[in-house]
């Protein structure tokens, strides 16, 4: 026999199995989709159990932080078995360096805005001069704005987990610093 023989005669051994439950094919197709929708919604239920038990972290005592310190500075090529390092120390790197980066030029940023606003509030009150009251006071306030986003920003990028996003902002910002320091050390020559 052909193969399109076969296949037909295994169609219409099937119409005629769904015939024979009293069900029509549509309602065997709904059944089997709702049976397909559960099994994947379990999966998925069993995959974020999983997930939320590897998120998980082993609380350490007060003393085994210390111990874990010492472990590092002194001997940091043998870590005990005891400590569970993990698996995104790589991305821990380029995650301090880029919120330091962040949060020193925010920092940065809203002291000199402060600064700024103090020095207005103190030429208004004690040398009564209004002049230029209006640009540096809005300069200052820009500054304290951007400072403050800044810090944000970089104590929000702490908390990332997602590599690509961790490296891909870490090389703008690497980037960005690597520019500014080359335009300094050329306006230096």
């Amino acid at each position: 026999m052909s193969r399109r023989k076969i296949k037909k005669q295994k169609q219409q051994q099937q119409i005629i199995k769904y015939e024979s439950n009293n069900l029509s094919q549509e309602q065997m197709i709904e059944i089997q989709t709702e049976a397909y929708y559960r099994a994947l919604k379990r999966i998925e239920d069993e995959k974020a159990k999983i997930n939320e038990q590897k998120l998980e972290k082993r609380k350490y005592k007060w003393y085994e932080e210390v111990l874990f310190f010492f472990n590092i500075f002194l001997w940091p090529w043998k870590i005990n078995k005891r400590f569970s390092i993990s698996n995104r120390i790589y991305d821990s790197i380029p995650v301090l360096f880029v919120s330091g980066i962040l949060r020193l030029v925010g920092g940065s940023m809203w002291l000199i805005g402060l600064v700024g606003i103090a020095s207005e509030i103190y030429s208004v009150v004690i040398q009564k001069s209004i002049n230029n009251i209006f640009s540096t006071s809005t300069l200052a306030f820009v500054l304290v704005l951007l400072g403050s986003i800044f810090i944000l920003a970089g104590g929000e990028f702490e908390k990332e987990t997602d590599s690509n996003k961790i490296y891909a902002y870490s090389a703008s910002i690497i980037a960005l610093v690597s520019c500014i320091v080359s335009i300094i050390a050329l306006m230096g020559m």
